[in-house]
């Protein structure tokens, strides 16, 4: 622990924050972000864990759901085309993730009316 109750090492998380927030639709590396910050993976994932509260892949998987929301309000592409482009590369688990997380399927929050959005956020 630093003089302030922070573990050691928790200085890196900005900087891994910053890199998964620029690079989350991309397949997550754990050797490559801890290469980053210069610690080991095992001991970047408790870091980050702690940290956030969540894995690595939980916290990806959060900012790829956030941005498929949304580009399925915008309505200008379909499922399968917003789960590639968020980074999901199986429609079935980006579908299972999707709803996991938000309550509704991809394809039925995209056909909500934009009041749903608002009462939702």
């Amino acid at each position: 622990m630093d003089g302030k109750g922070n573990p050691l090492g928790g200085g890196c998380i900005p900087a891994v924050l910053e890199h998964l927030h620029r690079a989350y639709r991309r397949p997550v590396d754990i050797g490559e972000l801890a290469g980053l910050v210069h610690h080991s993976p095992n001991y970047l994932r408790s870091l980050f864990k702690q940290h956030t509260g969540r894995t690595v892949l939980e916290y990806v998987h959060g900012l790829r759901i956030e941005e498929a929301k949304r580009l399925l309000r915008e309505g200008k592409h379909t499922v399968t085309e917003i789960g590639r482009i968020v980074g999901f590369r199986d429609l079935h688990y980006f579908s299972k993730k999707f709803k996991r997380s938000v309550g509704l399927s991809p394809k039925r929050f995209g056909e909500c009316r934009p009041s749903y959005y608002r009462l939702n956020q």
